[in-house]
């Protein structure tokens, strides 16, 4: 429960189409998981879900993930800053991704392959909002820090075969 005593997540968050987490790829998963962590934590002030995901970044990524984490928050933060909407998140533990959840990964995928009309696309859907530049600068940002750490998006999010993230 938040401090106001509404519970941290949206109720139609759970109502969502959403997407089994065991079908998407490993940095698809982390994307995710990273983004669902890091805007619930500054949701519940619960400290630690942010603890739990840097965890999971260690496990997934191994090394050094200070650059990946700081990347992660940096994004999160510039989402929050250009949001003009409620973002919806499913609970932490929910093995599935809701619409918005998959809106980000999308975001962060595009963001590698400089997809640029399914980088607006999802901005301008997740975000709600014109000023996207904010956002769109930090997804760029997480994704080489991914890449650096061996975490890449292999699809072409602008082909015509491409499979699509929600169903």
């Amino acid at each position: 429960m938040t401090a106001n005593g509404s519970a941290p997540f949206t109720a139609p968050a759970l109502q969502m189409s959403g997407i089994d987490t065991r079908v998407l790829a490993p940095g698809e998963r982390l994307v995710g998981r990273g983004f669902r962590c890091w805007l619930g934590g500054y949701r519940t002030g619960d400290f630690g879900i942010w603890q739990r995901c840097w965890e999971h970044f260690d496990r997934e990524l191994g090394g050094n993930v200070c650059p990946a984490v700081m990347d992660l928050a940096n994004w999160v933060n510039a989402v929050r800053y250009c949001t003009l909407r409620e973002i919806e998140l499913l609970p932490e533990s929910c093995p599935s991704f809701g619409r918005d959840e998959c809106l980000a990964v999308t975001l962060v995928a595009a963001s590698e392959h400089r997809s640029c009309p399914a980088l607006q696309v999802c901005a301008y859907t997740l975000l709600g909002a014109e000023n996207i530049e904010p956002a769109l600068a930090a997804a760029h940002d997480f994704s080489r820090t991914l890449k650096r750490h061996g975490v890449s998006f292999e699809a072409d999010l602008t082909a015509p075969d491409a499979p699509p993230i929600l169903h």
